[in-house]
């Protein structure tokens, strides 16, 4: 939490919120993985040997930049 000033004074509380960069990882699609989102990393991994093998070779097979975090959201699917 931070606090802003407006023109004349008053006092906003504020939250401060990181986002980004974001790297897209993947796109699963509905013909190969049944269905449609994204895939996004965020954030950068000071050691690689932090990672599992599995996020490794997931990462490597687009040769990527290993991410801290990865989240996936749901795309709806176009008809």
């Amino acid at each position: 939490m931070t606090q802003l000033f407006d023109d004349k004074g008053n006092v906003m509380p504020v939250t401060v919120i990181e986002a980004g960069p974001c790297y897209v990882t993947q796109i699963p699609r509905p013909e190969k993985d049944g269905y449609l989102a994204t895939q996004l990393g965020f954030g950068e991994v000071r050691k690689q040997a932090r990672l599992t093998r599995g996020a490794l070779g997931h990462l490597g097979q687009r040769e990527q930049q290993a991410s801290q975090s990865l989240a996936i959201w749901a795309c709806a699917a176009q008809r």
